[in-house]
């Protein structure tokens, strides 16, 4: 059986790796960050960031996933929300000194994985009396 005291703990658990996982994240853009404003930048020498993401880039630590995202998704070739599938920026990624670097993929995994903690935080916080 379940108790109200295990419920807690296991949500205050998923909740502390969700907000280390963001702390985590933080130290490695903070390390990183040269590489992501470089790859910004040579992707608005030829193009127009889509709608959100014109934003995004603005931002700094914050609106680093999303653009991380949708750069992790050029390179993919995959669809880009907000942009039209025969759009030339799609071959940004056709040069071969342009390229998404590991660390931003593990970014990107330690936010997905912060997300889904945090989500379970919440759940498990719900079903507490």
């Amino acid at each position: 059986m379940i108790t109200n005291k295990i419920l807690a703990h296991a949500a205050l658990f998923f909740g502390l790796a969700g907000s280390g996982l963001i702390f985590i994240s933080f130290l490695i853009y903070a390390v990183k960050r040269q590489d992501y404003y470089k790859l910004v930048s040579s992707y608005r020498k030829k193009y127009t960031f889509p709608a959100p993401y014109s934003f995004y880039h603005m931002v700094g630590f914050f609106g680093a996933f999303p653009v991380i995202r949708f750069f992790i998704k050029l390179s993919q070739r995959k669809k880009v929300i907000f942009m039209v599938r025969n759009d030339p920026a799609y071959s940004f990624f056709d040069d071969n000194q342009i390229q998404i670097h590991i660390w931003m993929r593990f970014f990107s995994f330690l936010w997905l994985a912060a997300t889904a903690c945090l989500i379970t935080f919440a759940f498990f916080g719900l079903l507490l009396p």
